[in-house]
């Protein structure tokens, strides 16, 4: 679930990105384009920031709220990733903020690659002791 949330998370963020960087568009335009798209609207702290903007908090502050609030699977790092947009979207050129997106997207790819790395170590650790919590099961009843 984590891996999924994370590569749907890096998605919003090469939208984020694409929009930003040919459409220019608004805050609230950026976010209402990406919640338009059925992909997105799974992500916890992407409705809770649009639900916070669509009732008058400025980007940041919605941003930062649905970031460290919202429900989720993402961990501290994909979090503090996220956290880094806020600040910065809305507060700097265009350049700034295109770049500003590429780094996150980076840096979530780095995340998505740890975390893959993770489920795949885990699911043979999990695998491996519910084969031998069965086997301990059938001991103990024989």
């Amino acid at each position: 679930q984590k891996v999924k949330e994370i590569e749907t998370t890096l998605r919003l963020l090469s939208h984020f990105h694409d929009r930003m960087k040919w459409f220019q568009p608004t805050l609230t335009g950026l976010v209402e384009s990406a919640w338009s798209l059925p992909d997105f609207r799974g992500l916890p702290f992407l409705d809770y920031c649009r639900e916070r903007m669509s009732r008058g908090e400025s980007f940041p502050i919605a941003w930062r709220s649905g970031v460290e609030n919202a429900p989720g699977r993402l961990g501290k790092e994909e979090r503090a990733v996220l956290l880094g947009l806020g600040d910065v979207l809305g507060t700097t050129d265009l350049d700034g903020q295109v770049a500003t997106l590429a780094y996150a997207e980076r840096e979530m790819g780095l995340r998505l690659d740890a975390a893959r790395e993770n489920r795949s170590r885990y699911h043979k650790l999990y695998s491996t002791l519910g084969v031998l919590a069965g086997l301990a099961s059938a001991i103990i009843l024989i």
